[in-house]
């Protein structure tokens, strides 16, 4: 029950990663936002993740996952109201910031608390039925999308979440256990609103000098102020007894590995999940229904990949499969420049599939890694700063692909090819950086059977 309840609960969190992909290019018919201002709505949730997912793991190892799990799951039911009754694109974003907080707290805490309820020898299991469930969640999103736009409004796609959040809450509040807690968390507050302030200052000020073309001195003042807040906390952190991040994450060969692919996994579930609905409609026409299936390659790929992971990790290590993951990340963005009016079904389904294997390896190697190298008390703490990483990198790289995209002059696909460029390149020097960890401390070896 309790696997059930929390895998539902996690579903609704990551069916509303993707769900919202498919009514984009239908809330900016209704809405009417510009392109810099509609990327906040899927900026806004990967920068309230980026910012909180850290808080989210400590608050769990502090207060409680049972506790801290309900209070996200209401507070995603009502972002997801609001959402769906917004007459505004601010009322939307403002609605899908709340819905984020709520959705931050559902990733977390759910896969963390399996570590509560099963022992250590069915973790693994417990692991990849999440991830085929969350899978499932982030595959059929853009498919239910479709459906939803197609015969009701965009509206829906937030409305549907809330009778499997009642469902999921019943299940949980019969099974989910609350363990002890260690006495010697103490979080230091001040740093986690620094670190929240520095990336809100960081990501504003990107949108804002793009929106006013450099003219907004607020904008250049936050675009500065941000990161340099940032760096400062970061070498602080290092030399604190009670860090936010779990400087293990950094250290570790193999968790570095992770910290690195969620880097390049980030780009796939923020930057391309919101460019390529796009695409497909303007440039492909495709309808509501199409458009769904076609965005749905993406999470579908990964959960099928999920289903093959615990096969793979016989065969593989943790850390090659993390390569694997990076090295199809890049071949996925990098045929995405190649993307036309003319590119043909196969030349669509190739791209997609390859993102998804990067999104399903990256995201299930490294949640295992982290629950294998760091004690119970700190797994929470530990997968918040994977996914913290990984919703930071999505949110700047949406921000700055979306800048690149409004100032490049000409039709939509040289756009579109700018963007994708920006990508590319990152995600080709982080693999090439990740490559060289992995050969430096002799990860390249199989695992024996």
């Amino acid at each position: 029950m309790a696997l059930v309840g929390v895998c539902l609960l996690a579903f609704t969190a990551f069916l509303d990663s993707t769900i919202v992909a498919a009514a984009l290019p239908y809330i900016k018919a209704d809405l009417n936002p510009s392109v810099l201002q509609l990327q906040w709505v899927g900026s806004i949730f990967s920068v309230i993740l980026g910012m909180t997912m850290v808080l989210v793991g400590k608050l769990g190892d502090l207060f409680g996952k049972k506790k801290i799990f309900y209070i996200g799951s209401l507070l995603f039911a009502v972002g997801a109201i609001g959402g769906g009754s917004a007459a505004t694109i601010q009322a939307l974003i403002l609605f899908r910031g709340l819905q984020a907080i709520g959705a931050s707290i559902l990733f977390i805490i759910s896969v963390a608390a399996l570590s509560d309820v099963f022992p250590q020898e069915e973790r693994v299991s417990a692991i990849s039925y999440w991830g085929m469930t969350t899978g499932l969640g982030l595959a059929v999103g853009p498919l239910i999308g479709g459906i939803l736009v197609h015969f009701l409004s965009w509206r829906w796609v937030f409305w549907v979440n809330l009778p499997i959040i009642a469902i999921g809450l019943i299940l949980c509040s019969f099974s989910l256990v609350a363990p002890d807690r260690p006495k010697s968390i103490h979080p230091d507050w001040k740093r986690f609103a620094l670190f929240i302030v520095s990336l809100g200052a960081m990501l504003y000020g990107i949108v804002e000098t793009a929106e006013t073309a450099g003219q907004s001195h607020l904008g250049w003042a936050t675009l500065i102020v941000g990161p340099v807040i940032l760096i400062g906390l970061i070498i602080f952190d290092c030399r604190s007894s009670q860090p936010i991040f779990n400087h293990k994450m950094f250290i570790v060969p193999e968790l570095r590995l992770s910290i690195l692919s969620c880097a390049t996994a980030g780009i796939v579930s923020g930057v391309f999940l919101f460019f390529d609905p796009l695409y497909l409609h303007t440039i492909k026409q495709e309808p509501p229904l199409l458009l769904g299936v076609w965005t749905g390659v993406i999470p579908m790929t990964q959960v099928i990949a999920s289903f093959s992971f615990q096969w793979l990790r016989r065969i593989l290590s943790l850390a090659n499969i993390l390569i694997l993951s990076m090295v199809a990340g890049l071949i996925g963005m990098g045929c995405h420049l190649t993307f036309s009016a003319n590119t043909s079904s196969l030349g669509l389904l190739i791209p997609f599939m390859f993102l998804g294997m990067n999104w399903a390896f990256g995201n299930l190697a490294g949640v295992t890694l982290a629950n294998e190298k760091l004690p119970a008390h700190q797994t929470g703490e530990g997968i918040g700063t994977i996914a913290t990483v990984w919703n930071t990198v999505s949110a700047v790289f949406l921000a700055l692909s979306s800048v690149l995209f409004q100032r490049t002059h000409g039709p939509f696909l040289n756009q579109f090819t700018s963007a994708v460029w920006l990508n590319v390149v990152y995600t080709f020097v982080v693999t090439l950086y990740a490559f060289y960890v992995w050969k430096s401390h002799s990860l390249f070896k199989q695992k024996e059977l």
